[in-house]
């Protein structure tokens, strides 16, 4: 890991990488840094096929199958920068000569969460408004289809629970998810969200 943060200038921490017999491995204790040093993705534990990993070092990021365990995935665009967080840490993995101009791309088939937290904020807003868009915590369920294309991310989400900006708990969430630079938008197209119960 101290290679790859030499090489490609991140800041990514792993406290234990362990395998299990059934082909899979795990990293336990993620932390990655933003080019601010602060959070942009934690987690208590993520799980992959092994396959599937060695694939993602030599830059395929296609996976079949991901669990995470306390994910926190904060996207922000901090005071003065025009891009994410997300967008700057993608960045530094292009090693193009001249810089290559294909899109990064992440898929995931299926994904199984554990109360994962959601945050995106913009801090380039006006003085006194909330510079925290979105913040969905304590989501847990299947995801099928996860795709990143640069900074567009899609998804489906089967069965899933979560608390939207701490006011409102939905539970047996189905949706089509869809976030880019200008649209935060569940429900679209031929998945239409459903909520099976809800409070406030």
């Amino acid at each position: 890991m101290e290679r790859i943060n030499t090489d490609y200038n991140v800041n990514i921490h792993i406290d234990k990488v362990s395998s299990s017999a059934t082909g899979m491995v795990g990293l336990d204790g993620v932390l990655i840094r933003d080019h601010h040093q602060d959070t942009l993705i934690a987690a208590q534990s993520i799980r992959t096929p092994l396959l599937d990993l060695k694939a993602a070092m030599d830059g395929n990021l296609i996976f079949s199958h991901i669990e995470a365990n306390e994910l926190f995935l904060n996207m922000k665009t901090h005071k003065g920068d025009t891009l994410t967080n997300l967008d700057v840490f993608v960045s530094r993995f292009d090693s193009g000569t001249p810089r290559s101009k294909d899109p990064f791309v992440m898929r995931v088939n299926t994904i199984k969460l554990r109360d994962t937290h959601f945050r995106v904020s913009d801090y380039n807003i006006a003085q006194g408004e909330n510079p925290i868009q979105t913040d969905i915590k304590h989501i847990a369920g299947t995801i099928v289809d996860f795709d990143i294309v640069d900074s567009e991310v899609k998804f489906q989400m089967k069965k899933g629970s979560l608390l939207f900006d701490n006011h409102l708990k939905v539970k047996e969430l189905e949706t089509y998810f869809q976030y880019t630079d200008s649209l935060i938008f569940p429900g679209s197209g031929e998945y239409p969200y459903s909520l099976h119960s809800y409070r406030c």
